[in-house]
Parts: structure tokens; C-alpha cells; sequence
């Protein structure tokens, strides 16, 4: 900013604290010194872990959804033979479309 092409690294960091201090930034807690979590931490540090913890539980609640909705609660005995047959299928049409592309490239 003031167009000298070295800087001196105290100058910078004085800076940018009275930058932060001007635009009502926190100044960045990194837990040194601090309580594990408390009042000694800035306002925004609580806001976020307030906004974490509700998405917190969204994710865990869209997890727990799936979970519900791919595992049967009580599996019946049938249920490994269905994925043996796509399993079957899959692998037969998969093969299929090998043999296919090979033909054809053979045929070039």
C-alpha cells in the first residue's frame, strides 16, 4: 500500500490488527491460554458453533434417514437373494458389453 517493495513483518502485523480492530473483526483464538469453551470467546466463535450444531443435527438426521431406508429393520432371508440376482445380472451384462465392444473392434 505504501509502495515499498519490502516489508517489515511487525509493520505487517500492525496492520492488519488495526485493520481487524477498524472493521470489527475477532481476532482469531487459536485456544492458547483459553478454557476449553466459554465466555472468554469472542461472539462469533459462539454464533458459529450455534450454526454447527444445527447443521450438526440436520446431517445426522439425513444420515440416520437413509440408514432407515436401505436397512430393513428386520431383514427376511430373501433379501440376500435379491442382490445375488442383480448382482448376477449386473456382472452377465457387464460381460456382454466386454464381448460386444470387442467385436466390434475387431471388426475395424
Amino acid at each position: 500500500m505504501t509502495g515499498e517493495t519490502t516489508v517489515q513483518a511487525h509493520a505487517l502485523s500492525d496492520f492488519l490488527e488495526t485493520f481487524m480492530m477498524v472493521v470489527n473483526i475477532d481476532l482469531p483464538c487459536l485456544g492458547e491460554g483459553q478454557q476449553a469453551w466459554g465466555s472468554g470467546w469472542p461472539e462469533s466463535y459462539h454464533r458459529y458453533q450455534a450454526a454447527f450444531e444445527e447443521n450438526l443435527k440436520i446431517d445426522d438426521a439425513n444420515v440416520q434417514q437413509v440408514a432407515n431406508a436401505i436397512d430393513p429393520d428386520v431383514p427376511d432371508d430373501n433379501s440376500l437373494d435379491d442382490a445375488k440376482s442383480f448382482l448376477d445380472e449386473l456382472v452377465s451384462s457387464t460381460e456382454q458389453s466386454s464381448i460386444n465392444t470387442l467385436s466390434k473392434a475387431a471388426d475395424i
